[in-house]
């Protein structure tokens, strides 16, 4: 073969391919990463996304159970609460064993005010004065805060009355819906 001819030869037959080959093999492989890395981000994308949706089912099924205690929720925060806490805690009074406790007052506080105007949340607050036998008094106001989850103790006083009563001045606050 002529030394003239081999040059282009080689550089068109075999160079010049081998670098068009190795542009197209680098430019391939370039994709076929650009391609893989957006495949394995979607594909990590959609796992995630099946476990958010297997998480918000196991919520859902564990709370469905919860319905019937929201609706007692609601129940027990609307209408007049003042009223409702006073009627339990009046019938837990004529339900005493002994029938020694009585409520001696009850009236609404005015300590709800100025935590109802911060939280910006209806509060109401009740003052009662019970007096009864230790043992009454204490199942009388477990019963009330069994019974009444919006209810809070905000301050109580306990005093020595005749023989084995006490006297228990207790200020509640209550969440109210109105």
């Amino acid at each position: 073969m002529n030394k003239q001819y081999s040059t282009p030869v080689i550089l068109f037959g075999i160079v010049i391919p081998l670098v068009i080959t190795i542009i197209l093999l680098i430019i391939v492989a370039a994709i076929k990463g650009s391609l893989m890395g957006d495949f394995e981000n979607n594909k990590l994308a959609y796992e995630q996304e099946l476990m958010v949706q297997q998480q918000a089912q196991d919520l859902k099924s564990k709370t469905s159970s919860n319905l019937n205690q929201f609706k007692t929720w609601e129940e027990l925060v609307s209408g007049d609460v003042y009223q409702k806490i006073s009627s339990n805690l009046r019938e837990e009074a004529s339900n005493s064993p002994t029938q020694s406790m009585m409520i001696t007052s009850e009236s609404r506080s005015q300590n709800a005010k100025s935590l109802e105007q911060t939280l910006k949340r209806n509060i109401v607050g009740i003052d009662f004065s019970i007096a009864g036998t230790y043992q009454e008094i204490q199942n009388a106001t477990l019963s009330l805060e069994a019974t009444t989850p919006n209810l809070f103790l905000y301050s109580f006083q306990v005093k020595p009355s005749r023989g084995k009563l006490l006297n228990l001045n207790l200020t509640y606050l209550a969440w109210s819906k109105e």
